[in-house]
């Protein structure tokens, strides 16, 4: 794929209303791929899962990739650097990990609008990990989270 086809990837991404989950490893998209990528990430509200593993992609795009995702707030899991990410990046998935959470805990009315068709096995994976991991209360979320996602449709529902 290279740059220039992360670059249409990106064009792509902007206007993307369905892609959950995106795997790119081994592309060779290199660092200016990454950035045509990072600012895509600002727009798009879909994607869940984004594996960037075996890029060629150094620490400084990155913390670039980072700062992309501190306006998208769907992004829940990043693969990158076979699995060593920065900081910055897991503090923003826990942030979106855990909006997500509150949004769907209180009422169960969050009804997953924003993954209407497919959730990635990766964001249950989250939320089991969240679950094994966390204070008695996010344990309580959690559950109430997967139940809402087991929950069969709605008669007539799409």
């Amino acid at each position: 794929m290279c740059q220039w086809g992360a670059q249409r990837l990106a064009q792509a991404l902007n206007e993307n209303r369905s892609l959950t989950s995106l795997k790119l490893d081994g592309n060779c998209i290199g660092n200016r791929g990454m950035k045509y990528l990072a600012d895509a990430l600002k727009i798009n509200s879909t994607l869940t899962v984004l594996d960037i593993r075996t890029n060629a992609i150094d620490s400084v795009n990155l913390d670039y990739l980072a700062k992309a995702l501190e306006k998208n707030m769907t992004v829940l899991k990043i693969r990158a650097l076979e699995n060593r990410q920065p900081r910055a990046i897991t503090v923003i998935l826990d942030r979106n990990l855990a909006a997500l959470m509150k949004q769907a805990a209180p009422s169960f009315s969050y009804s997953l609008k924003n993954y209407p068709h497919f959730i990635p096995i990766e964001v249950i994976q989250l939320i089991l990990e969240k679950h094994l991991t966390g204070t008695r209360d996010e344990k309580i979320q959690t559950l109430k989270i997967l139940r809402q996602l087991t929950k069969p449709p709605a008669r007539g529902a799409q």
